[in-house]
């Protein structure tokens, strides 16, 4: 066999194996679920991780991302699993196996996003997933607009929370009243997109919280508290002692009723 005709079947060889790989990796799914109540009763997480064809038998690394540490986009490794035939999953150095990998929202800020990414050993990225262990939001008095708040900076100079509205039509014209320990803002804006910045941080006090009302013309009108500073971190220091204590492996036995594991190992 002559040395171009190799080369063209390898090219078709290697081809066809990256085709085929690209094929599989967009059938990968990964979602981030919310439990149900009665298995968050039992002591289990807020929330767990759902795969859908990912490889099996194969280690898989977690790595994550939180909207408040100090590094910006610089994914964390949270640990490495596999996934069986039988779809158990095992975490390396641990001696357990479950359907589920939990998310435990103890350590989290109110309204901060995790990102997480999913890849083999090799770096090669098979997923992603992104969600608010804390979620900040509420609907207006008449439902007709609602709002979510995301924490996208919090260090010694502020605190930032990025606003989404849904609901509101761009171009109107929308009011804002915020108050913050004694300082009181007022102010219209016209809304050319759905995203608000809003600080609730007042000079000269390390912790608090800002009351924030939006409202239409029509005289609809939407509600948040967000803190800052000491306020904030009392509240992941409670958490430490509520929910990640209450936060346990779940047994095997007793969630087998939930669906979640259909056989005791």
């Amino acid at each position: 066999m002559n040395f171009l005709l190799k080369c063209i079947l390898l090219a078709i060889f290697f081809t066809a194996t990256l085709f085929g790989k690209e094929t599989n990796l967009s059938q990968l799914k990964v979602e981030v679920i919310q439990s149900p109540e009665s298995l968050r009763s039992l002591g289990g997480a807020e929330y767990y991780l759902q795969f859908e064809n990912f490889p099996k038998n194969e280690e898989i690394v977690i790595s994550s991302w939180r909207g408040s540490q100090k590094v910006p986009n610089e994914y964390k490794i949270r640990d490495i699993i596999s996934i069986d035939d039988n779809g158990f999953i095992s975490c390396k150095g641990k001696n357990c196996k479950s359907l589920t990998y939990g998310l435990c929202s103890a350590y989290s800020f109110p309204g901060e996003r995790v990102k997480m990414r999913f890849s083999d050993r090799k770096g090669h990225l098979l997923g992603e997933a992104s969600y608010f262990p804390k979620p900040i939001s509420n609907k207006s008095q008449k439902e007709s607009f609602s709002v979510l708040a995301e924490l996208v900076n919090h260090d010694s100079a502020g605190i930032i929370y990025l606003l989404t509205l849904d609901g509101i039509t761009l171009g109107e014209k929308l009011h804002v009243h915020s108050v913050s320990a004694s300082e009181v803002i007022d102010y219209d804006f016209q809304c050319d997109n759905y995203n608000l910045i809003y600080n609730p941080k007042v000079i000269g006090l390390k912790g608090g919280h800002g009351c924030l009302e939006i409202s239409r013309k029509n005289g609809d009108k939407i509600y948040l508290e967000l803190k800052y500073g000491d306020e904030l971190i009392d509240e992941i220091l409670r958490d430490e002692e509520t929910l990640a204590k209450k936060y346990r492996e779940i047994p095997v036995d007793d969630i087998k009723e939930f669906g979640l594991i259909k056989e005791v190992l």
